[in-house]
């Protein structure tokens, strides 16, 4: 559940906070913090109430309350939204991996963009090859393990650079009451993009032993999620005011040794949880109408192995071309939390909620759906 939330959102949320002032974005991470988990508890709501309670996704969810054009809809946006998240992983692994070569002064290999994505390939393919998510168990908890190391080796940096700055806490007080209403849009859509949980959050209660008990898991993580985007965030800013770039691992000194590893343990780490973001399009895409019959027999055993992984090595190039295409990794995820992130975290939810529980809920919960 950890590593769904965790991943390359928060290496832009510090940026978010320069530009937007903390004021607006401490606030903002809260709103957003609950909004997500009021979105994500209707949903599990929804489920609970079904009579297949226990063996659901969200596709069919979607189809039960709103039918089939919903459920399309559902599903594009669920396609969009998890390969959106390889790419991101993608962009910011091929941008840190040339910010080394060249920091290092490799002439040859820096801004080599066949050399990055050769080794990007190298990585990805053989994970593409794997087809059952519980394999990757083991590598999740040790993605999640590195990724805190991460974050705590740049708060460490941050808190010698607030030590060695007067200047900064004489600004502090200042800093908290910054609103700059104008960037809204530049935070909203980055803020929605590091809370995104819903993409595998019914693979996760699939493979729960108590299913119902998800909501309550869901509570702690949403709050302790929170808390740890707003310090992170708010001790970079402070620390590097308006120089901190848009990947907050990068300003790391290459000249320590220490520090040039951690930005390599994170792109270890969100590669381990690629398999992860990719199972869920993966599912979709193999389980099409075009596909299904194609791919497997009667039982669900793969009878064409190499259309199946033609096909997921097609998506690794598209993947590939729109990394390729990308020059700004805080814009391309500021997108896709602004647009796909936003209908299918909030708008559908709320809008699943109404009519399910129509005539069943109070005024207030009905008036608090239609204002999320």
């Amino acid at each position: 559940m950890t590593k769904t939330f965790i991943g390359a959102g928060v290496l832009a949320l510090p940026y978010c906070f320069a530009i937007a002032g903390l004021g607006l974005s401490i606030t903002g991470s809260i709103i957003i913090g609950f909004i997500t988990y009021y979105c994500l508890k209707s949903l599990l709501d929804i489920a609970d109430d079904m009579p297949d309670a226990n063996d659901i996704s969200l596709q069919k969810l979607v189809y039960d309350v709103l039918g089939r054009g919903a459920m399309i809809s559902a599903e594009a946006s669920i396609l969009i939204m998890q390969i959106g998240a390889c790419i991101g992983i993608l962009i910011f692994a091929n941008q840190f991996l040339n910010h080394a070569v060249c920091q290092y002064q490799f002439y040859s290999l820096c801004n080599n963009v066949a050399f990055q994505l050769l080794l990007t390939l190298a990585i990805i393919v053989p994970l593409t090859f794997v087809n059952n998510l519980k394999y990757f168990a083991g590598p999740s908890m040790l993605a999640i393990f590195l990724v805190f190391i991460s974050m705590a080796a740049q708060t460490l940096y941050n808190v010698e650079l607030i030590q060695s700055g007067t200047h900064v806490h004489v600004d502090l007080s200042s800093k908290l009451t910054e609103f700059n209403f104008s960037t809204i849009p530049l935070f909203f859509g980055v803020a929605n993009y590091a809370f995104e949980g819903v993409g595998v959050l019914f693979s996760i209660r699939a493979s729960m032993e108590t299913p119902r008990s998800l909501p309550s898991l869901l509570k702690v993580q949403v709050l302790y999620m929170s808390i740890l985007y707003i310090l992170f965030s708010a001790i970079t800013y402070i620390a590097q005011g308006n120089k901190v770039p848009e990947i907050v691992l990068l300003s790391l000194p290459t000249s320590n040794g220490f520090y040039l590893m951690i930005p390599i343990l994170y792109v270890v780490s969100s590669l381990l949880g690629y398999p992860v973001h990719m199972y869920p399009p993966t599912a979709i895409i193999e389980s099409s109408r075009l596909l299904r019959y194609k791919l497997f027999d009667e039982t669900g055993t793969c009878k064409n192995p190499s259309l199946r992984y033609t096909i997921r090595l097609m998506i690794i190039a598209v993947m590939l071309l729109v990394v390729y295409l990308s020059k700004s990794f805080y814009l391309f995820i500021n997108f896709l939390g602004s647009f796909i992130f936003t209908y299918l975290e909030f708008l559908l939810p709320m809008v699943m909620y109404n009519k399910h529980f129509a005539g069943r809920m109070t005024r207030l919960r009905k008036m608090t759906n239609y204002f999320i």
